[in-house]
């Protein structure tokens, strides 16, 4: 009888379990809403945490509003804990806008502060930007946003591609190659002037794509260089972090190497349908002429770009010796994306040339066969 009656009670526990845990998902919850401080109530130091740890340790209790979410337009009251540690605490006032993490189990919710809602002063400055194109740019503004928007779109697509699984130099390329052919006939319309710019900037990236496979192999970089790396390692152990530096390295060159593309080719463009006489020489001496004064200015810009943006890198050099500086992995790759990027930038203008100049002299025999072709 025992035996029968606990048959029965691991059986109704078994069901009971089954149908707790098809609706587990639905109990447990975790999200992220937005909220603004509505006051802070009060700031007490924990002595005992700054005992141990030397340093003031002050628990802040807020009253928020949830601007969103199920609890929205509810105030709650959130504790927030200060550790006297400027990279990782969220110091917040009456008024901040926040980033809440709401987690929900059943009926309950815990709710913490997670970040500064700094969303808002996001849209504000993209829309300003776009505000200013299209006032100073006009039709052309327009253009400009579009092929903003398009290019933002292939590089989501580009990183849903990695994420995946493909190769992500040999994807990188690809997405890059039909950016430069979108992103043309956007701005300049379907002609011979963003064919020639497009061929031009594809066989210059390829270079630029041979180039960061050799060094960062010669390298021996491994791409576990910052945090977020070692992270996305955790995340997706399959992704190879190493290719993805050399993407990087490709992506980021990308935009210039356009640029100098298009000066080149508009100007071999420009040149042929002033005078039909220019030959493929002469064609290719005045896109070596106008690379070379392109890359005048730009050089200098990319570096400048790229230690504009590692500073706070760069001025570790006066805490630490420099052999131990220069063989740091994020200075390592920082130097090689810039000296990658800017021998590109220099092998581009003769491939640039070469490819421009031939493109637009066939072109130009085939418009005296068939008139109006691609103008």
């Amino acid at each position: 009888m025992n035996r029968i009656i606990l048959l029965f009670l691991m059986f109704i526990l078994g069901v009971t379990s089954c149908f707790a845990g098809s609706d587990l998902p639905e109990r447990i919850h975790s999200n992220y809403e937005n909220g603004v401080v509505i006051e802070v109530l009060s700031e007490e130091n924990n002595e005992e945490l700054a005992e141990l740890f030397n340093l003031d340790q002050i628990g802040q209790l807020l009253r928020i509003k949830v601007l969103s979410g199920d609890l929205k337009n509810q105030e709650i009251t959130v504790e927030n804990q200060l550790t006297s540690n400027p990279a990782f605490d969220i110091d917040v006032k009456k008024g901040d806008r926040v980033l809440l993490s709401v987690e929900r189990f059943f009926k309950e919710y815990e709710v913490y502060v997670a970040a500064k809602d700094r969303s808002a002063v996001l849209i504000f400055l993209v829309s300003l930007f776009f505000l200013l194109l299209l006032v100073v740019g006009s039709r052309a503004g327009l253009k400009i946003i579009l092929s903003v928007l398009a290019s933002f779109f292939l590089l989501v697509v580009l990183f849903l591609l990695i994420l995946s699984g493909l190769s992500p130099v040999f994807i990188t390329f690809i997405m890059l190659m039909t950016s430069a052919f979108v992103l043309g006939f956007i701005l300049n319309g379907i002609n011979v002037r963003t064919i020639s710019s497009a061929l031009a900037a594809s066989a210059s990236l390829s270079a630029g794509c041979l180039l960061s496979i050799i060094f960062v192999n010669v390298s021996d970089l491994d791409g576990l260089h910052c945090e977020e790396a070692v992270i996305l390692h955790a995340l997706k152990p399959f992704l190879d972090n190493r290719e993805i530096l050399m993407s990087s390295v490709m992506v980021a060159v990308f935009g210039v190497l356009l640029h100098i593309c298009s000066c080149i080719s508009n100007r071999i463009f420009e040149l042929k349908s002033d005078n039909t006489k220019y030959n493929f020489a002469s064609l290719f001496r005045a896109g070596m002429a106008q690379g070379k004064e392109t890359i005048m200015t730009l050089s200098t810009s990319f570096l400048y770009a790229y230690v504009g943006l590692m500073i706070f890198m760069f001025l570790m050099l006066c805490e630490i010796p420099f052999l131990k500086f220069i063989n740091l992995n994020s200075v390592v790759i920082v130097v090689i994306t810039t000296c990658i990027a800017s021998i590109n930038l220099v092998l581009s203008i003769p491939i640039s040339a070469l490819v421009s100049s031939w493109v637009v002299d066939s072109f130009s025999k085939k418009k005296l066969k068939y008139p109006g072709f691609l103008s």
